[in-house]
């Protein structure tokens, strides 16, 4: 199995600001803020399949998905600046792409913590819009314990490049509408 760049440097996680060109970052959220852009409603947007206690919903658009025969959605395509440089920070090959949206509930949450698949991967999160509603990195696992040992705070044009088998969690915007993100898993 290949190691991804950040295996290589020997590092669990990297923050990148200004991940995208100003244009390109633009184009993006223009095109994902869009009211016409598709969302799907999810139960549980942590993919957790257990009972909760809390509503823990929030909205998808899968964009690519290696498994179904790669790209998913009419608009992956226009997105190619993200790809561009999510593949370059990674150096490995794009297994899923998924558009998730969170809304303020309310009330603070957080979602269950998880993981994207339980073979190695490396995750690249990237924050479409400023807002609040962290992600949650964690140590450990649910079974043993989770350690919080980062957390980052949404902000527009930033990449979160991490370790797929570390647990991690979003949470809920309490001070704005909603949460924007692309999720990119690569093996």
């Amino acid at each position: 199995m290949a190691l991804s760049k950040l295996q290589q440097m020997g590092l669990k996680m990297k923050i990148l600001d200004d991940f995208l060109a100003e244009d390109d970052a633009a184009l993006v959220s223009d095109i994902l803020h869009d009211q016409r852009f598709p969302w799907y409603y999810l139960d549980n947007i942590s993919g957790y399949d257990g009972v909760s206690e809390t509503f823990q919903y929030g909205f998808y658009h899968l964009l690519y998905h290696e498994p179904d025969g790669g790209v998913s959605s009419a608009l992956f395509e226009h997105l190619a600046p993200l790809w561009q440089a999510s593949d370059a920070a990674t150096g490995l090959t794009m297994y899923r792409a998924r558009a998730g949206m969170s809304t303020n509930l309310g009330t603070p949450g957080v979602a269950h913590a998880h993981v994207d698949y339980k073979n190695p991967h490396t995750v690249v999160l990237y924050y479409l819009n400023d807002s609040d509603g962290d992600t949650v990195i964690y140590d450990g696992d649910p079974d043993s314990g989770l350690t919080v040992v980062e957390r980052v705070p949404p902000k527009a044009n930033r990449a979160v490049v991490f370790d797929g088998l570390r647990f991690h969690s979003s949470s809920y915007p309490t001070n704005c509408a909603r949460r924007t993100v692309i999720n990119i898993n690569y093996f």
